[in-house]
C-alpha cells in the first residue's frame, strides 16, 4: 500500500514537479497556473506526495471572504501506481489534504480522463457529489511520418485539404511573434464573446504563452498579402500539447486554410518531439460543425468525467 504523505509544497519545489512530468494536463502546468494568478487573482497551492505526484489547486474568494477550491485534471503522478484502489485512495488523501475539512468553503474536483474509472468512488469517499457533466476532446497523435499522419484524415478532410493545397494563394508560416499571438487572442476572444462559449480568456491564454517561453508555444497563421486569414495558437505541456485558440476567415475556410494551418501544427509538433495535440473540446450539440472539422483529423475522443463539488 502506498504510504499516505501528502504535503502542502513550496512553489520552487512544484515548479520542478511539474517541469519533470511528462502526462501533464494543461490545466496542471506551471506556466497556466500561473497565468491564473495572474490574470484571475486567484492564490495557487501545491500539495504533493514525496517525489510520485504533485497537484495544483486555485484558490479564490467570493466577496473576499468566501473560499472556493478547484483541482483541475490533478493529481498529476511522475510515479503512478501500478493498481487502481491504490491510486483511489492516494487521489483521496491528495483532495482532503488540498481543500481541508468540509467546513468553511467549496472545493471543486475536476478529474482527468485517465482517472474517469475510480473518479466516482473517490468523489463518493470524499463526501462530493457531481455538479457538471464531462466535455469531451479529441487527442491526435503526432506520427513520425507526415504520410501515416495524412493517412488518419478522415477522406473528405483530406480532399479538401489537398485541393486547398494546390491553390497555394495562402502562404502557412509557424511564428512565435507575439504580434501573431495577440491577433489570433483578439480574433478568438471576439467570437468568444459572438458565440458565447465558455472557455479561458484570450488575455489568460496570452500570459501563459508567455510563461511558457520560446519552447512552450507557437502559433501558425495563413496569410495573404501579410494579412492574417487563420491562425492558432498552440500550447506545449509536458510531451503534448493543446490547441488553445484559432479563427479561421470565410476566404482561409474556402481554400482549406484552417486545415492546412494543423497539419502545420503537427509538424512542428513533431520537429519538437511532442506526442500528442489535444484539440481543445467538442461540442457535437452546440458547434456540430466545428466538432465534425476536428474529428477530421483522425483522434481518439476522450471525456472527462465531470466536475465533484462539496
Amino acid at each position: 500500500m502506498m504510504a499516505r504523505e501528502w504535503s502542502e509544497i513550496a512553489v520552487p519545489r512544484a515548479a520542478r514537479l511539474l517541469a519533470d512530468a511528462t502526462r501533464l494536463p494543461l490545466e496542471q502546468s506551471w506556466p497556466y497556473t500561473q497565468a491564473l494568478v495572474a490574470r484571475t487573482g486567484a492564490a495557487m497551492r501545491y500539495v504533493a506526495l514525496g517525489e510520485r505526484a504533485v497537484a495544483a489547486i486555485a484558490v479564490r474568494r467570493w466577496w473576499g471572504l468566501w473560499p472556493v477550491r478547484e483541482c483541475l485534471r490533478g493529481p498529476v503522478w511522475l510515479d503512478p501506481p501500478s493498481d487502481d484502489s491504490t491510486r483511489a485512495a492516494a487521489t483521496l488523501d491528495a483532495l482532503r489534504t488540498a481543500f481541508g475539512r468540509p467546513i468553511f468553503g467549496l472545493s471543486f474536483w475536476t478529474p482527468d480522463a485517465v482517472d474517469a474509472g475510480r473518479a466516482a468512488d473517490v468523489a463518493r469517499m470524499g463526501g462530493m457529489r457531481r455538479v457538471f457533466t464531462g466535455h469531451a476532446t479529441s487527442r491526435v497523435p503526432v506520427l513520425a511520418d507526415e504520410g501515416l499522419q495524412r493517412a488518419r484524415l478522415d477522406g473528405k478532410w483530406r480532399n479538401a485539404l489537398v485541393t486547398g493545397e494546390t491553390r497555394a494563394r495562402l502562404r502557412i508560416r509557424t511564428t512565435r511573434e507575439p504580434r501573431a499571438v495577440v491577433e489570433i487572442l483578439d480574433r478568438y476572444d471576439a467570437l468568444r464573446r459572438g458565440r458565447r462559449f465558455v472557455g479561458p480568456s484570450g488575455a489568460l491564454l496570452a500570459a501563459a504563452a508567455t510563461l511558457s517561453g520560446r519552447d512552450g508555444y507557437f502559433a501558425v497563421v495563413a496569410e495573404r498579402d501579410a494579412c492574417a486569414e487563420a491562425g492558432a495558437l498552440i500550447l506545449c505541456h509536458g510531451t503534448e500539447a493543446t490547441w488553445v485558440a484559432g479563427f479561421a476567415a470565410a476566404a482561409a475556410r474556402a481554400e482549406a486554410g484552417h486545415r492546412r494551418i494543423l497539419l502545420a501544427a503537427l509538424a512542428e509538433l513533431r520537429r519538437m518531439g511532442i506526442g500528442a495535440l489535444d484539440l481543445g473540446g467538442i461540442d457535437t450539440s452546440a458547434a456540430p460543425g466545428i466538432a465534425r472539422f476536428k474529428l477530421g483529423l483522425g483522434g481518439t475522443v476522450i471525456v472527462l468525467p465531470g466536475t465533484w463539488g462539496r
